[in-house]
């Protein structure tokens, strides 16, 4: 049985916003996943860029962070660790008094 993975610092970034910046490729097209297929020796290069978003931390363990969009209609979306360059949170009110 694994143990589970804690962290006290991203424990305090659970349910708040935080700025995330992340590595992102392009979307995966049909015809490279169909060819992956029929070859899984094949390989594509692709540009990687950094992108920054104000998200909402939901979950975290030993392989990533879960994020959701803040909107309406929320999306969660996983982020592996190795993808992730900086998660930055602004401090709540509360916390700069004192």
């Amino acid at each position: 049985m694994s143990e589970e993975y804690t962290n006290e610092l991203l424990d305090g970034l659970v349910g708040r916003e935080v700025i995330v910046t992340r590595l992102v490729g392009p979307a995966l097209d049909q015809e490279f996943a169909d060819a992956v297929k029929e070859d899984p020796m094949i390989y594509s290069e692709r540009v990687l860029q950094a992108q920054v978003g104000l998200l909402e931390m939901v979950s975290y363990d030993n392989l990533g962070i879960v994020l959701r969009t803040i909107s309406d209609d929320p999306i969660e979306t996983f982020v592996p660790w190795g993808a992730v360059i900086q998660i930055y949170s602004r401090p709540r009110p509360e916390e700069m008094e004192g």
